[in-house]
């Protein structure tokens, strides 16, 4: 290609009627955008939980994502509550958008956020009377905690129905897992197998929940990792756990173990999405919110992980041979933790479960 100084260099001596033409071809070909000129990338950090989820997460929304929208570029990085709220308060945010769990993106955490735009989002349609927000969080898709139980170690004949059987040992004899944070809504289990009405579970009755822990002796054992769980249910040496599905839901695929899910009862966990205050990209954020909470995108994950999605539009976009595995389809079953409630007695939460923990040493 012919430069552009040797071709002002050229016309610069040809005149029409003592009219030199340079200055105005060189104005035109000033104005001509170059083939390599590109339109200005925005780039997007998410920070979420990594692992199988993150993998999910760039299969089923980032990644397409990406492709739809060539200009924007999303990376990655890990959520940590303290350092988002570092972040904000230095003023140098370079998160646009995070994952939560539950227990973040309530009144507490509202002067850290910005506000979610319900005009863009499909907020009404993500179920907000199971799944607690305030407008600064929205949920994206759902895990939960289920009874998973050892089928080679159940009675002939029988399975357990709910937690009321978890705790049922002449009916159901050995050892029970439950995982090693309150985060796992173990005392709930207690309360719900003891009688109390999924709706009456707040304010915990700590004392009648640890009770009836205790009332299985030495055939409890706290697991030391969600994985844990699954693997002590799967091995056989406890024969019932109260473990995160996703977990269990691996062990019987990838390792063929012997074990099945009880749907009844069991305890809703959505994951949330919120936006650090601050943002240098609002907009743009907001249209990839807008995009994951979709009818059309929101079950997207759900081939790649066994998470649900929480969109009612999107229920019905599960494959069929994945729809019994994920919890979304099960949702009628299921307890729903009063996430409010946890936001202002996360004190005293943790005080009752780290006493009876430490007991169990």
């Amino acid at each position: 290609m012919v430069s552009l100084r040797k071709t002002l260099s050229l016309v610069s001596h040809r005149f029409k009627g003592g009219i030199c033409f340079a200055p105005i071809i060189a104005a035109t070909l000033l104005s001509v955008p170059t083939t390599s000129a590109v339109a200005e990338e925005t780039t997007l950090t998410y920070a979420g939980y990594g692992g199988a989820l993150q993998k999910a997460e760039e299969a089923g929304w980032l990644n397409p994502y990406m492709k739809e929208n060539p200009d924007v570029k999303i990376i990655y990085d890990n959520v940590d509550y303290a350092k988002l709220k570092a972040m904000v308060e230095s003023g140098d945010v370079v998160w646009d958008l995070a994952t939560t769990a539950g227990d973040f993106g309530l009144k507490k955490d509202e002067v850290l956020l910005e506000k979610i735009d319900c005009t863009i989002v499909p907020c009404s349609k993500m179920q907000p009377e199971k799944f607690q927000t305030t407008g600064y969080r929205v949920p994206h898709q759902t895990s939960g905690v289920v009874l998973g139980y050892n089928t080679a170690k159940m009675p002939e004949g029988k399975i357990p129905e709910g937690w009321a059987d978890f705790f049922d040992l002449q009916k159901f004899p050995g050892k029970r897992v439950v995982m090693m944070d309150y985060s796992s809504y173990v005392f709930e289990q207690a309360l719900a197998a003891d009688g109390v009405d999924s709706k009456s579970l707040y304010p915990l009755d700590f004392d009648r929940a640890i009770k009836k822990l205790n009332s299985l002796g030495n055939n409890i054992i706290v697991a030391p990792s969600y994985q844990g769980c699954a693997e002590l249910v799967a091995s056989g040496e406890a024969v019932m756990g109260g473990c995160w599905y996703g977990r269990l839901d691996d062990v019987k695929l990838r390792a063929g173990a012997p074990v099945e899910i009880q749907w009844n009862q069991c305890v809703a966990a959505p994951g949330y999405l919120v936006i650090p205050k601050g943002t240098k990209h609002k907009d743009e954020v907001m249209k990839l919110v807008a995009y994951i909470t979709s009818a059309e995108h929101n079950a997207d994950p759900t081939a790649f992980i066994p998470y649900g999605p929480v969109n009612v539009g999107a229920l019905d976009k599960v494959k069929p041979e994945i729809a019994p595995r994920v919890i979304s389809s099960h949702l009628d079953k299921c307890i729903y933790p009063d996430d409010g409630w946890y936001d202002s007695n996360k004190e005293e939460v943790n005080k009752r479960w780290t006493e009876w923990v430490s007991g169990m040493n």
